[in-house]
């Protein structure tokens, strides 16, 4: 209370920083607001709802009131509007899902149709786009902003109602520029379709063994996880993995499931509730990753929010955030981590700089990045409407060996702090490269000593195995050189004079001279590759 008192003290003497910058639920999160429905807001629509967010922080999210709708992109210090209902194209009356998908390069996917206010309800059929409006055929479409595009192209065309579609809604964006949708074309048929470039390609269709298809995810690898529904009999439906098999649905007892995302990993997350029931008549349900239990419903919550587009969000870690109701019905989102979760917001808390209590919180597909960042959109019981981003400064999470590293769960490789990658991809992790260089050289400079000239009458045996030795040592160097030409940047040493890479190349050439053993200047020149060996052993900071 102490602290609510403060910050409503603050507002009053027209300072908001250390409001809408403040310790969240749970403590070691601070609250950014990106956008809030207050009229003093400058860029203010009534309502908010499904914010995403990226690997940077940046955040999409749709804005809407009585006369207008927006797509808008922010990184809490700056705001865009990427497309409006007000804007010259005149191809947007209203954002048909609201959901927008950002990747880490701050390209924008959305879906929007024309002549289609109110908007329909969710999902829309065929034959409720053709009798909802009298005076006109609504149009529906999916368009991308892409930064590389702008300000010269504010969005590109990815598809629309035309003489192949109905119907195109619910993208996502990878960070190659991809962007997935689900499609009905006008024969009936549906499909999720991608499109690079200018160039469309069918993930699934309802040619083979599915006669609906429903909200996909698609990842940086270009992966997908969808929704279907399989032809009968018996009909079943659910959530399918990239190579169209079973996941999670009613095949596995499951009456509903949510939209699923996944994430660059491989791991489909979803949210469900089973066709059964525990010995106190609740139903069984939780969040899952691919086809198992991740969290179930406990005393912590009582069953996971699967309301219209409401999401569940997984990040590389394998960390979730997902929507639920406590056994008193009030709502709350979740962090859920491999050792338990934390609540994030529940309804009636209040938040810093707020005197009206949470009311509604939603969370979209991709409201989780690597470095735990997390975007949600929240209703307050006054009616206004946030977006926020929590950033967390501190969290401990439950069973985190690494309470410090906001971006690891466990040491893993590299220890806490440090991370497991690995950036050329050649198998060797970042922090492992010097330690790496360091073992090679040694192995290279135990295999050079002991070259050496033997007598002509040595055995054919002994003069066969110095051959080896040889052709061994100067194999090493050559892979040492190209190693450290591909690790250059992740080697750590002690100099700011040396360069490991033309020492590298100095030592290929060195033993291979070093090893000519009918050289008449052979121990000479073995010293020098000897010398060489070290010269770049010395400079590593092991």
């Amino acid at each position: 209370m102490f602290y609510r008192s403060l910050c409503l003290l603050s507002m009053a003497l027209g300072s908001l920083a250390m409001c809408t910058e403040a310790q969240a639920v749970p403590a070691g999160f601070k609250i950014t607001e990106i956008a809030n429905s207050n009229p003093s807001d400058p860029l203010t629509y009534a309502n908010y709802s499904w914010a995403a967010i990226n690997e940077s922080g940046v955040i999409c999210y749709k804005g809407a009131d009585n006369t207008r709708t927006a797509i808008i992109k922010s990184n809490g210090i700056n705001r865009a509007v990427v497309a409006s209902s007000e804007d010259a194209s005149g191809l947007f009356d209203q954002f048909t899902t609201g959901i927008c998908s950002i990747n880490d390069n701050g390209d924008v996917a959305f879906d929007a149709c024309q002549n289609c206010s109110p908007i329909l309800p969710s999902p829309v059929t065929s034959s409720q786009a053709a009798t909802s409006s009298a005076a006109a055929a609504i149009s529906y479409g999916v368009y991308a902003a892409f930064v590389a595009d702008q300000p010269a192209i504010p969005f590109r065309t990815i598809a629309s109602s035309d003489a192949n579609f109905n119907l195109v809604s619910l993208p996502t964006i990878n960070n190659s520029g991809t962007v997935s949708f689900s499609a009905e074309y006008t024969n009936g048929a549906q499909a999720v379709l991608l499109k690079s470039g200018g160039t469309f390609s069918t993930a699934v269709d309802t040619s083979g063994i599915f006669s609906k298809l429903g909200a996909a995810f698609l990842n940086n690898s270009g992966l997908l996880t969808f929704g279907a529904e399989e032809l009968g009999p018996p009909i079943q439906t659910g959530i399918y993995d990239p190579a169209g098999a079973r996941v999670i649905g009613s095949f596995s007892g499951y009456s509903k499931v949510s939209l699923p995302a996944l994430n660059n990993n491989g791991t489909i997350v979803t949210m469900a509730i089973s066709q059964t029931t525990d010995q106190a008549g609740n139903s069984i349900n939780g969040v899952f990753r691919n086809k198992e239990a991740f969290i179930l419903n406990t005393g912590d919550f009582q069953r996971v929010d699967i309301s219209a587009f409401q999401g569940v969000s997984i990040n590389d870690l394998g960390d979730v955030v997902f929507p639920a109701f406590h056994t008193d019905g009030t709502s709350v989102a979740f962090i859920a981590v491999a050792g338990g979760m934390l609540p994030l917001i529940q309804e009636g808390e209040f938040l810093p700089g707020h005197s009206s209590p949470v009311s509604v919180i939603g969370v979209s597909r991709e409201a989780i990045n690597n470095s735990r960042q997390i975007a949600l959109s929240v209703v307050l019981a006054d009616g206004t409407n946030l977006v926020l981003r929590l950033d967390p400064q501190g969290v401990v999470f439950p069973g985190d060996q690494c309470p410090a590293d906001n971006t690891k769960f466990e040491p893993g490789v590299c220890g806490c702090g440090v991370s497991d990658a690995d950036a050329n991809h050649d198998g060797v992790l970042n922090c492992q490269v010097t330690s790496t260089l360091h073992q090679r050289l040694q192995e290279l400079l135990g295999n050079v000593k002991k070259v050496k000239r033997l007598a002509d009458s040595a055995s054919k045996a002994k003069k066969k195995a110095m051959k080896q030795l040889i052709n061994t040592a100067r194999a090493q160097a050559a892979a040492i050189f190209t190693f450290v030409q591909g690790s250059d940047l992740q080697i750590q040493i002690n100099s700011t004079t040396k360069d490991p890479a033309k020492l590298a190349g100095t030592i290929r050439s060195q033993v291979r001279t070093g090893t000519t053993t009918a050289n008449s200047n052979f121990a000479q020149n073995k010293r020098k590759a000897i010398t060489a060996i070290n010269a770049l052993d010395k400079i590593l900071v092991l």
